[in-house]
């Protein structure tokens, strides 16, 4: 090594911003950089310091450390706690132990990156987590208490509407009252039958087996059937769907809520189909690309963004009946099984909805 190479080496080495170290085997160190000297607080070049010899528990690890060096010849990423004039600190430790020519010995070269605040950056975003899915579970439960607790009183009313309908002294008016409370009445509850559903299902994501979707397609188009054949409405199954880890339950609630959406939005102006296809070549990473396109009334492309909103409606109830909330519930099955459904509706002509199912290798459990 020339004098110029020397002087780029050591200019590079006293840079460097994590800690770096030269011991021999006796623990002595040979060289250090200025990062080393201020994260363990002394002067590392001075020759009384040895790594054995410094301070107990701040030294500990790194006696560990060389010890393990020199039967195994090398460390990576080793998590220690040293501590030094910057109190306690976690480092990430790496070492390797070679042949000096020019000393005629074996030397341990050691870097020492301080990752505590790292450390507590992830361990607070952990916890942050944690509290995020007991608030989530703590809201769902209110909202599966609140949605229980309200379909007795909503029983109700329709009940006592529906006494009142059949007095025969009731004026015109006062009929069409009561026809109107049924008719709310009767929005109410399957509001709250939502509500409910969408709380439940968080529960229903748990159990999960390696299932193929094609036998869940055909249950949930079974399901749909009566209402299928009614709309005039062609299903078409285009390309192989896959066999992946799902709650077979929810995967059913989720086709059938996309088949009746699109059945409800459906043209009565040419006869309506389904295509629902699945992909791998449309996904850069190879996933599972499933769609549902339909050739119905579509919806603006603005709205794409706020389809999966609760209560959201991109027609209003005076265009097409529902309660805004079975999008939703399917965004929610997505999002509990780790995949991604988007909408989009080219020239505002029927609807694609697009799931992203992340591929799984085989196993030998099916369901």
């Amino acid at each position: 090594m020339n004098a110029i190479d020397l002087k780029a080496y050591r200019q590079l080495f006293d840079e460097m911003p994590v800690a770096a170290l030269l011991l021999d085997d006796r623990g002595n160190c040979l060289e250090a950089n200025e990062a080393a000297s201020n994260l363990l607080g002394e002067s590392l070049v001075d020759p009384t310091w040895n790594v054995f010899e410094t301070d107990h528990v701040r030294g500990q690890e790194l006696t560990h450390l060389v010890e393990s060096l020199r039967t195994t010849g090398a460390v990576d990423s080793h998590d220690a706690m040293l501590y030094g004039p910057n109190g306690r600190r976690l480092v990430r430790i790496s070492g390797h132990r070679i042949f000096n020519e020019s000393l005629g010995k074996h030397v341990t070269w050691m870097v020492l990156g301080d990752v505590t605040d790292r450390s507590a950056a992830a361990y607070q975003l952990a916890q942050m987590n944690r509290q995020l899915e007991e608030s989530n579970r703590q809201l769902d439960q209110f909202a599966s208490m609140a949605a229980h607790d309200l379909k007795a009183p909503a029983r109700r009313v329709r009940m006592f509407a529906q006494l009142l309908s059949n007095d025969a002294s009731l004026g015109e008016l006062a009929r069409g009252f009561v026809v109107r409370i049924l008719t709310s009445g009767a929005q109410m509850e399957d509001i709250i039958d939502s509500l409910l559903q969408f709380a439940r299902v968080g529960e229903e994501v748990d159990d999960m087996r390696l299932t193929d979707m094609k036998d869940v397609l055909a249950q949930a188009c079974g399901s749909c059937a009566k209402d299928i054949k009614e709309a005039g409405y062609k299903v078409v199954i285009d390309g192989n769907l896959p066999i992946v880890t799902m709650n077979r339950a929810a995967i059913e609630q989720l086709i059938v809520n996309l088949v009746s959406n699109a059945l409800k939005f459906r043209r009565t102006d040419v006869p309506g189909q389904l295509t629902i296809a699945s992909r791998t070549d449309e996904d850069p990473l190879g996933n599972h690309v499933v769609t549902f396109s339909d050739n119905g009334v579509g919806f603006p492309n603005q709205d794409s963004d706020h389809l999966f909103e609760m209560l959201y409606r991109a027609h209003s109830k005076s265009e097409f009946e529902g309660n805004g909330i079975g999008l939703a519930i399917c965004q929610r099955i997505c999002q509990g099984h780790g995949w991604n459904i988007r909408a989009e509706s080219p020239e505002e002509t029927g609807a694609t909805f697009r799931i992203i199912v992340p591929k799984v290798p085989p196993v030998a459990r099916t369901a």
